[in-house]
């Protein structure tokens, strides 16, 4: 049986055309005393600030949906809020005092295999197994802890910060996970986000940062929600149908009797995502298994969307196949603006770069390795010498039969 991963995730887009302003000061909740140098973060985006010494803060935002900001101390829990756009000001945050302590004793009983072992199953599950979350690394994994509750994998926080560094797309990512559960059907979690930019150490790293970050946004759910947004579904290599359930089978495929391609005033009513059963999509300018990656949309109740792409109620969506698979990892701020980078890298990452990545992944290639007895030989001296031929660390499966040539040097 073929599962899909489940993943609610919010969806922004670069068309920000107002402004938000915030000020306030962070405290103590039972003390009332200022908390400087809190950190302050703005959901999903490289907005963010730091308090002064009285605990103080302001930031300005150009977008008119409502912002979650959240707020991390140390010693303290993670704060969260909901801004609605417009002006506010002189708000009071109160962060309560944590009961978790991480000494050094707790960090060491983490380093059993066990934890280590579940450690591993939410890295994969949340980060991915793609070659950008081999970059991708959580600098305090010690906070992290783990449960099975009714057949399904947990983890929580305890409402302390994951600081993850994403060395493949250039950010570190300071993470608040609200939920984690995952089975043998589905993983979903939510959370909050804030993004900052790292250092480049050249030009050169720069680009190749830009270029990947080109790759994670080529084919992503918030690539085809703008395509539909601007009527560019094809044009952007994408094919849209809105789907039903077939009796007996529980994947959704596009209408028995009717094609019928999604466009942006089947797919949008009112300012809303809004549409029957399933939208089934195929992303064909990149491949997996050969094929056009397919992925599966379903919205449990109409889904408001700001002018600047924002999903008011991301929790209403489900994501099934290759966009659900699309881990964090791969994930993009609100500020990312697909133009950053030349259509010409646009293109040539579409187009040569992920599908190479799938030839050779699809075809593995062979390496002939030969070992001698000894580096040098004297005349009419015995050699003596093995070879074989391996894909990856096994005996190729390929080719029957290796010629090898001595030749003297």
């Amino acid at each position: 049986m073929k599962y899909y991963l489940l993943l609610i995730l919010p969806l922004l887009f670069n068309t920000l055309n107002a402004q938000t302003f915030i000020s306030g000061q962070v405290i103590d909740k039972q003390t009332k005393e200022p908390l400087p140098f809190a950190n302050v973060f703005i959901h999903n985006s490289q907005e963010g600030t730091v308090t002064d010494e009285n605990g103080n803060f302001e930031i300005t935002l150009d977008i008119e949906s409502v912002v979650e900001i959240f707020i991390s101390y140390v010693g303290y829990n993670t704060y969260k809020k909901s801004i609605f756009p417009g002006i506010s000001k002189n708000l009071i945050f109160e962060l309560e005092q944590s009961s978790i302590v991480f000494d050094e004793q707790v960090i060491k009983s983490k380093a059993d295999k066990e934890w280590q072992k579940r450690l591993k199953k939410y890295e994969n599950a949340f980060i991915g197994t793609d070659d950008f979350a081999q970059k991708c690394t959580i600098e305090n994994p010690w906070i992290l802890d783990f449960y099975y509750e009714k057949g399904s994998f947990k983890a929580t926080t305890n409402d302390q910060i994951l600081i993850i560094k994403n060395e493949a797309l250039c950010y570190q990512i300071n993470y608040f996970l609200q939920s984690f559960s995952k089975n043998s059907t589905f993983t979903k979690y939510t959370g909050l986000a804030g993004y900052t930019e790292l250092e480049p150490k050249s030009n050169t790293q720069l680009k190749k940062w830009l270029f990947n970050r080109a790759i994670a946004y080529n084919g992503s759910l918030r690539h085809f929600i703008k395509s539909v947004m601007e009527g560019q579904i094809e044009e952007n290599g994408f094919e849209a149908f809105h789907a039903k359930l077939k009796p007996g089978e529980n994947k959704p495929d596009r209408f028995p009797d009717k094609v019928a391609r999604v466009n942006k005033d089947s797919f949008f009513k009112d300012g809303k995502i809004t549409f029957k059963n399933f939208v089934n999509i195929y992303y064909h300018n990149e491949l997996s298994d050969g094929k056009s990656q397919n992925s599966i949309l379903q919205v449990k109740k109409p889904i408001k969307i700001y002018s600047n792409g924002e999903i008011q109620n991301p929790i209403s969506m489900i994501v099934r196949g290759h966009m659900g698979f699309e881990a964090f990892a791969n994930f993009l701020p609100m500020e990312y603006d697909p133009n950053q980078i030349d259509q010409n890298s646009i293109f040539f990452a579409k187009k040569i770069i992920r599908p190479f990545r799938d030839f050779i992944a699809d075809n593995p290639v062979e390496k002939i390795h030969i070992h001698t007895d000894k580096t040098r030989y004297f005349p009419a001296e015995k050699i003596w010498l093995k070879a074989y031929i391996n894909v990856g660390e096994y005996s190729s499966p390929i080719s029957s039969k290796l010629y090898v040539q001595l030749s003297n040097q």
